[in-house]
């Protein structure tokens, strides 16, 4: 127990330095929940937390949002709704539940965070030679979509805690509920037929098209695994690559996919019961 503490600290540190490897800790942690039983734990996450509290109450909420609450949102799929990994549902509502306390804790602690914030800006002024405008007109589209880059950020890190949890022959299984669609639907009508444009409208778009984007990337995967099954990291990794060269394109896949995985087995279901 007192290892597993360790390397959840170590690796909690990790994530801190390195934000895109973040599932690392979650994916540790469920992968042996079932070898430890639930009663450690929930002893190991609690001594983490009470241990993060008394060094800096910042690091306790920070664990609280990322491996904590995705552990919470996992148990509560599997084991009380006795749901299996193969639902993408699951991941979407995960990211969305993350995404607003990681919001909450930013709008509470980002002043703390400032002298770093432009630390950052300062490097990349100087990496890539940006003038003061250029660096003026990056801050302004993060101050913008910083909560939909937050949700990018956590469907990001719950899609990799999955997939390292069922692994690449279970991923094809995920599927994802028509009702995904409302959201972009809705956005759809708010900016085309009532034509009101605002920043938190574009957000919520780019959030509804988030959902299908991810759902893209598993979908090109899906359509070329039969073909090319030796290499399923590797056309894991072009379909990212794909979703990150042409995003409206695979949006478009992923919500077309969405929809008639759902008529057809809406369809199959029907057949079963005649």
């Amino acid at each position: 127990m007192i290892l597993a503490v360790l390397i959840s600290v170590a690796l909690f540190i990790l994530s801190l330095s390195f934000p895109l490897i973040a599932f690392v800790l979650p994916s540790y942690q469920l992968k042996n929940s079932k070898k430890w039983g639930l009663r450690r734990t929930i002893l190991l996450h609690f001594v983490i937390m009470i241990c993060l509290w008394m060094v800096q109450k910042e690091l306790f909420f920070i664990y609280f949002i990322l491996p904590f609450s995705i552990s919470i949102w996992y148990f509560f799929f599997t084991f009380i709704l006795k749901k299996e990994e193969s639902n993408m549902n699951q991941i979407v509502i995960t990211a969305l539940s993350s995404s607003v306390m990681l919001g909450v804790y930013w709008i509470v602690f980002h002043k703390q965070y400032q002298k770093e914030y432009e630390l950052v800006l300062g490097i990349y002024q100087k990496a890539y030679q940006l003038t003061q405008g250029e660096i003026q007109g990056i801050h302004e589209y993060i101050s913008s979509y910083f909560p939909s880059m937050i949700f990018q950020y956590m469907m990001l890190t719950v899609f990799f805690c999955y997939l390292v949890l069922v692994g690449m022959k279970k991923y094809r299984d995920w599927n994802l509920h028509y009702i995904w669609s409302i959201p972009y639907i809705v956005y759809s009508f708010l900016s085309n037929v009532f034509e009101i444009e605002n920043i938190y409208v574009e957000n919520f778009g780019e959030i509804a098209k988030a959902i299908l984007l991810w759902y893209g990337i598993k979908s090109i995967y899906d359509l070329l695994a039969d073909y090319f099954k030796r290499f399923a990291w590797i056309l894991h990794g072009a379909s990212f690559l794909l979703a990150i060269e042409f995003p409206n394109i695979v949006f478009i896949f992923g919500g077309l996919i969405m929809l008639l995985e759902n008529y057809w087995r809406k369809k199959l279901g029907e057949i079963e019961k005649k």
